[in-house]
């Protein structure tokens, strides 16, 4: 249908942001869980590569994986988790937030790295327990300030 008014029709509105300055996407975290383990899954270790059984302990798919790797660009989400967790090795510049019921409900706590949810004596923070996460979800955290 075309109506002629004499008047032209507007400009299109402009792009939301320039071109070659699109907006980069949200970051991707990944958590992978493991049960049965203990201090021998050190929550201040890195995993070289990520995934890697070469890695170190609660790195690869040995030692207590549970078979699941988890992964997320939405801070919000809540993810379920398998039963007997012990320990969540989590990608470098990410952190997580556990809950002892799905869907991010019960008690939940929170951590800047990877994190021996059983406790013992390698992990200092207050944790939930062992056998006790039923799901978590994962963030991004925010980079450093810059140095004065």
């Amino acid at each position: 249908l075309l109506l002629v008014t004499g008047v032209p029709p507007p400009p299109p509105p402009p792009p939301p942001f320039l071109p070659g300055e699109a907006p980069a996407p949200p970051p991707e975290c990944v958590a992978r869980g493991y049960e049965s383990v203990g201090c021998n899954c050190d929550p201040a270790s890195a995993c070289s590569p990520w995934g890697s059984s070469s890695g170190g302990g609660c790195c690869g798919d040995d030692g207590g994986y549970c078979g699941s790797e988890w992964v997320s660009t939405d801070a919000s989400t809540w993810i379920d988790t398998c039963t007997g967790l012990d320990f969540i090795r989590v990608s470098p510049g990410c952190g997580v937030e556990v809950a002892t019921e799905t869907g991010g409900g019960g008690e939940t706590f929170t951590y800047d790295s990877s994190v021996l949810v059983c406790g013992y004596e390698c992990e200092p923070r207050p944790t939930p327990g062992c056998d006790r996460v039923r799901s978590l979800r994962l963030f991004p955290l925010a980079p450093p300030p810059p140095p004065h």
